[in-house]
Parts: C-alpha cells; sequence; structure tokens
C-alpha cells in the first residue's frame, strides 16, 4: 500500500461508497403545520404551515374539518433520503395547496351558500427544491374545508335607496342636492344576500341607512346596509352622504322705515313718490349669524332698536320705458336690506320678508 496511486484510488472508492450508502439511508420527521387560508397573490408567512390558496373574492373560509371535528392543524410526516430530511429540519416547512383555485363554485339557485371541498396530501405543491425525492404524509389525511360562497352587487345610488335619519331636522333636508361618495357602491357577501339585496332594489326598497349628523348648512353620514349584520354584507370601500339643509330661522316682528331708491330715475323725477305708509311693522325671517346675533338680545326693545339700526325696507323705482309716465299712485314690491357694517358680514338668504309685501307709493303734491 505504499503506492500513492493506489492509496489515492482507495480514498476515492471509501468516498463514493459513503455518499452512495448515505444516499440510501432514510429518515423521517413529524411537523405540526397550522391551517391557514391565503388568497392566490399571497406571499408566504415564513413561519411552518400548510396555507390554502383560495379565491377570497368568491369564497370565505368557515372553518377545517376532520370528519366533523373542527381542526386547526395537521400533522406532516415527511420521509425520503436523510440528507433531504436534514436540509428540511434547517429552514420552516411552508406547504400550500393551490387545487382549488380553480373549482367552481356554485351561484344561488343551483346549491347553497354554505359548500365544502377536500384536500389531502396528494394536493399540496411539489414543485419546490427541499421536496425533491421526499415523501408527504398528512393526518388526518383528508380535510374538509367550509366556505361560503361570495358574491358582489354593484349599481348607482340615488336617494330612493337610501333611508335618511334626520331626528329634529328632518324639513330642512334638500335630498334633490344629496351626494354620495362613491357615486357607485360594490356591496359583497354570501352570494343568496346579495340575491335578496338585488330584489329589494328591484321592488324600489331603500337598502341603504343614512344616520346624519346635522351641521350649520348640511348634514352628513356614513352609509350601512340595511340589515347588514343580518345578512352579512360589507361595502368593498366605505361609503358616505353629504345633504344640504334649508338654513334654521327665527321669525321677529320688526317696525321698519320704508326707503324709496329712486336714484335710476332722471333728476327731475327722484323724490316725487313717498310711501303711503313712511313705516311698516312686518314679519321678518333671520338665519346663520344674523339669526345667532339677533337671538343673543334679551329684550323686545332692545330688538327692535338693533333693526332699526342695521335693516331697511327698500322701494325700488326703475326708469318707465321711453314714452310711458308713472301715474299718481304706483304699487311695488318691498325688498329688505341690511345696511352699514351688517351689509358686508350678511350672506343673501339670511334675511327675508315673510310673505310678498308690496308698499303703495303717491306722488307728492308740486
Amino acid at each position: 500500500m505504499d503506492d500513492p496511486f493506489r492509496k489515492l484510488v482507495a480514498v476515492g472508492l471509501a468516498a463514493l461508497l459513503w455518499f452512495f450508502i448515505n444516499s440510501r439511508i432514510t429518515d423521517s420527521a413529524d411537523y405540526v403545520l397550522p391551517l391557514r387560508v391565503v388568497d392566490q397573490m399571497d406571499v408566504s408567512s415564513g413561519d411552518n404551515e400548510l396555507a390554502i390558496a383560495l379565491p377570497t373574492d368568491r369564497v370565505v373560509k368557515q372553518r377545517f374539518l376532520d370528519g366533523d371535528r373542527e381542526i386547526r392543524n395537521v400533522t406532516i410526516r415527511v420521509s425520503g433520503p436523510r440528507y433531504r430530511i436534514d436540509a428540511l429540519k434547517e429552514e420552516p416547512l411552508n406547504l400550500v395547496v393551490r387545487t382549488l383555485l380553480n373549482r367552481e363554485w356554485s351561484r344561488p339557485g343551483d346549491g347553497e351558500d354554505v359548500q365544502v371541498v377536500e384536500f389531502g396530501a396528494a394536493d399540496i405543491r411539489r414543485d419546490v427544491r427541499l421536496l425533491e425525492e421526499v415523501d408527504l404524509e398528512m393526518s388526518p389525511p383528508l380535510v374538509r374545508l367550509e366556505v361560503r360562497v361570495q358574491d358582489n352587487i354593484v349599481f348607482t345610488v340615488g336617494r330612493e335607496q337610501v333611508e335618511f335619519m334626520a331626528e329634529g331636522f328632518q324639513s330642512r333636508l334638500l335630498l334633490e342636492k344629496a351626494e354620495f361618495t362613491p357615486a357607485a357602491v360594490k356591496i359583497i357577501g354570501p352570494a343568496r344576500s346579495i340575491q335578496k339585496l338585488g330584489e329589494r332594489l328591484e321592488r324600489g326598497e331603500p337598502v341603504l341607512r343614512a344616520q346624519l349628523q346635522e351641521a350649520d348648512t348640511q348634514a352628513t353620514s356614513q352609509l350601512v346596509i340595511v340589515d347588514h349584520a343580518e345578512l352579512s354584507l360589507s361595502f368593498e370601500q366605505p361609503a358616505s352622504v353629504r345633504v344640504e339643509l334649508l338654513p334654521t330661522r327665527d321669525d321677529y316682528t320688526f317696525e321698519l322705515p320704508v326707503v324709496v331708491d329712486d336714484w335710476n330715475l332722471k333728476k327731475g323725477d327722484r323724490g316725487v313718490f313717498l310711501p303711503e305708509e313712511p313705516r311698516i311693522a312686518l314679519r321678518v325671517s333671520l338665519s346663520g349669524r344674523l339669526r345667532v346675533d339677533v337671538g343673543v338680545i334679551e329684550s323686545e326693545e332692545a330688538r327692535q332698536q338693533w333693526a332699526e339700526d342695521n335693516l331697511r325696507l327698500v322701494v325700488h323705482l326703475q326708469r318707465p320705458e321711453d314714452g310711458n309716465r308713472f301715474g299718481e299712485v304706483l304699487s311695488r314690491p318691498l325688498h329688505l336690506v341690511p345696511i352699514g357694517p351688517l351689509l358686508e358680514r350678511t350672506k343673501l338668504g339670511e334675511y327675508k320678508i315673510e310673505g310678498a309685501r308690496n308698499v303703495t307709493l303717491r306722488r307728492k303734491d308740486p
């Protein structure tokens, strides 16, 4: 054995014999894997698990069953060449079943919402390097998966589909100006519940509800689905509504001076007509900031003084068309007008006369 060549050959043959024998030695290992549902785009959690890929836009997992017993884990036994088993022990065992992604799911009319499918070790995806030459056994050998079939409905929201709840201010709602965000909603849930929702829409019944919260000029609310808990329905994305409100108004009786606005007339015609009643008492409706300002004034006398300082009744005289002349007596509508600083900070519509009111003007004696 002093021949170096023979020594080298012997070492090589020994190594080959070791690799051959080692490859024939088998081993096995047991893993308790949690069951988890993922969608087709989901990635591994990086933990030991058996992931079941489902079209989650179509079905929702209810429970895993071994016969009629609910389970949350399975035991996977991996067996094969020892070096393969040793390699598996160095990384988390993350297995996946993808055979259910292309399954045809029943719809209302040809089955129930709740469906049961089965999978076993043969359904586990094997096209990964670590599972080469490895056999898999699962306990229980067959798992039943109970799922609920999902469906969806999309419709444009109009006020006829919504029940508006506005305690104490229902009469102020301008429903014709309701704005919905988004304009069209997508509702998802069990197929039979979606079918019931569609039937309600066809009958013209409200399927959404808005519990409006009152603000100064508008009311807002998130939309909820009528009987959403019972029907297990939900929006794909949140939906809301905004409704404009008629202003809250308070009415007061004021006696105000009447002013004739005749600056549009020729110079010689100005100051010719005088109101038959130089002061008129009438009902005035206030909203917004004016309503707040007057509302804090305690006495009737002080409110009257505020009105005289800030409001006027104005009659506008327009220049007559060529060839026409004013008669001796005119009847013209009254307009309520704020004056002074109030004119700049008051919005149109915050003040108005209750009902239409005309005033008689008479040509004064020469």
